[in-house]
Parts: C-alpha cells; sequence; structure tokens
C-alpha cells in the first residue's frame, strides 16, 4: 500500500513543524494529490492514523483535495500544479515530468 510510506512522510513533516512551533499536535491538514493517483481520502486517512500511532503522534483530520495534475518542474525545481499545456503554472517552463502517488502538497495545517 503505497499511500503507508506517503503516510509516513507527511507524518515527519507535521511532526517537524510542531517542533519548530512548541505545539502538541495538528487538528486537521489539507493535502492536494494528483488527479493521477488512485489515492483515496479513506485510505490516506486510515494510512496517516496507523503512522500517527507508529510515531506516537496525536491523530488529526486529513482534508485531500484532488485538483488537477502535479508534476516536477526541472527549470525551477518544484512540485506544482500542471496548466493544460503541461508547462509548469508557476514558472512557466515544460514540460514537465508528470507525478502520480509520489507528488503531494500540503496546502495548510492547524495545531492544536
Amino acid at each position: 500500500m503505497h499511500e503507508h510510506g506517503i503516510a509516513g512522510d507527511i507524518v515527519h513533516v507535521l511532526m517537524d513543524k510542531c517542533r519548530q512551533n512548541n505545539a502538541p499536535g495538528i487538528r486537521h491538514a489539507t493535502l492536494q494529490v494528483s488527479e493521477l493517483s488512485g489515492m483515496t481520502q479513506d485510505a490516506l486517512q486510515m494510512a496517516l492514523d496507523r503512522a500517527c500511532q507508529e510515531h506516537d503522534f496525536p491523530l488529526f483530520e486529513v482534508r485531500m483535495v484532488k485538483e488537477g495534475i502535479l508534476g516536477h518542474c526541472s527549470v525551477c525545481g518544484t512540485i506544482v500544479q500542471v496548466d493544460d499545456q503541461l508547462n509548469c503554472c508557476t514558472c512557466g517552463h515544460g514540460p514537465v515530468q508528470l507525478m502520480a502517488d509520489e507528488a503531494i502538497l500540503l496546502l495548510d495545517y492547524e495545531f492544536c
């Protein structure tokens, strides 16, 4: 299950954010995944819950946004949403390398 590995990475990032801000945990996080991913919100939430338990991190609610196709831009070096011509929405260069499950953007989060 690829969601499990991704969930572990997300939990590590959020644990670091909590440490940097002296927060006990996260109330919710909004993540953008590519329309190319086969990921569902339920599967991602279950994987995040398991990763939280493995890392002794409080459970939090995930809000998943499946909007657009994500890709890696070799010019500006970022993971971005791709436009209709497969160009980077940040710098306009293209074509970008399309990404499915390996790209998730952390859009926002709220501390407890």
